[in-house]
């Protein structure tokens, strides 16, 4: 697929096209420069999150904020935000799916958290056990010396006892 252009993508946002916003994302993504889709906006300065809302394409709103880390704040030339500018049957919808996406991000944020502690755990565990292990070899190995050592004092009483 060609690349996609500034005015493509909010031509999609506007029109509820998802697969041109998440091929723009992925072209964004294995470019040099990174494009801010906040920095992509039209003559009004309206931005594609101002776009997907006017069109109430939800999958598209939930998509720019999630991400392509849309700025829900931002204001066009009108000072309005892209929640301003839907309807409020519409409104009610996305906010409530905004408030999911966030209260799922800080649940998976708080997995991550979680499981950073219990890698913490697992890390001083295997440590532990990496030093007793190494004590084990050593005693092991003290032990190996000290039968080394009794075969040598056997063998020197069998030698003796043969001299007599």
């Amino acid at each position: 697929m060609p690349s996609v252009t500034n005015k493509q993508l909010i031509d999609a946002a506007w029109t509820g096209d998802l697969s041109v916003l998440k091929e723009w994302k992925k072209q964004t993504m294995t470019q040099d420069k990174r494009v801010d889709v906040n920095e992509v906006t039209d003559p009004a300065s309206r931005t594609p999150l101002h776009w997907a809302c006017y069109g109430g394409h939800l999958e598209c709103v939930a998509y720019l904020v999630a991400s392509a880390n849309a700025d829900t704040d931002i204001q066009n030339n009108n000072n309005k935000t892209p929640l301003d500018v839907i309807d409020a049957t519409l409104q009610i919808k996305m906010i409530k799916r905004l408030d999911h996406l966030s209260h799922r991000n800080s649940q998976l944020q708080e997995q991550l958290e979680e499981n950073e502690q219990e890698n913490e755990q697992l890390k001083r565990q295997l440590e532990q056990k990496e030093e007793e292990k190494t004590q084990k070899e050593q005693e092991n190995e003290q032990l190996k010396q000290q039968l080394e050592q009794k075969e040598e004092e056997k063998t020197q009483k069998e030698q003796e006892n043969e001299q007599l």
